[in-house]
């Protein structure tokens, strides 16, 4: 049986909503003080609206809850496409005024601006950096908590038949793990992934919160403490 899910459901996010709109007002004004050409005005927007369709769009929805390639997408649109025409929207004269402040200057340096790039979109994707902030705080300063309503993998449980993981089964693994089974390039079942989770939460190498619901109490009597009971399991931090 399908689960209900709506694949054309947006996304609110506020923050990043406020900034798009904030950069666009900043940019218009900009553009009628320093006489941009239209073209260089239609490039800016459409980097700006690239953006939004990344964050606020249902490709975020997707990347979040359903498929790790809309993730991807993402990855493409926030790096290759918006920001190329972003740069088109600048004119040479907007370019000299930004440039008048030294941490423009020197973050605008060719060597710098590519170095910069490549840390941050490959060395972050490197699992050993992954791995190293998940087991040291200070590299995060967040510690990961999985919290679930019922059961571990709950709503994995309630998947189709047919569902399989979009990664392959090697890299289906926690930190510090190996894969060691027979079909390395193959695609989990649901139901195995939640035997692995499940397996990896029985073994005492994450922190799970659950949280088990009692029915309510007659109509009119206060509900005291304990109505809620949520079970913490300190286990090892993911």
């Amino acid at each position: 049986m399908l689960l209900a899910f709506d694949p054309w459901q947006g996304v609110a996010d506020v923050e990043w909503a406020i900034a798009i709109v904030l950069f666009g007002i900043w940019y218009a004004w900009a553009a009628r003080h320093f006489a941009v050409p239209l073209w260089r005005r239609a490039c800016f927007f459409c980097g700006l609206l690239i953006v939004g369709l990344a964050l606020l769009s249902p490709i975020e929805h997707l990347a979040l809850n359903s498929m790790l390639s809309f993730h991807l997408l993402q990855n493409v649109m926030l790096a290759d496409w918006a920001p190329p025409l972003l740069v088109l929207g600048l004119t040479s004269r907007m370019a000299a005024v930004a440039e008048r402040l030294a941490a423009v200057r020197v973050m605008t340096r060719p060597g710098v601006a590519i170095t910069y790039w490549l840390a941050v979109w490959y060395v972050v994707h490197i699992p050993g950096v992954y791995g190293y902030a998940l087991d040291h705080r200070w590299a995060l300063g967040i510690e990961h908590v999985v919290l679930e309503r019922d059961r571990v993998a709950e709503t994995w449980r309630r998947r189709w038949d047919s569902f399989r993981l979009n990664s392959t089964n090697i890299r289906t693994i926690l930190p510090g793990d190996s894969y060691d089974g027979s079909d390395p390039w193959g695609a989990i079942t649901h139901r195995d992934f939640v035997a692995f989770l499940q397996s990896a939460e029985d073994l005492n190498r994450v922190l799970v919160r659950g949280t088990a619901r009692r029915p309510a109490g007659p109509v009119g009597r206060r509900r005291g403490p304990g109505s809620d009971v949520t079970g913490a399991k300190h286990l090892r931090r993911l």
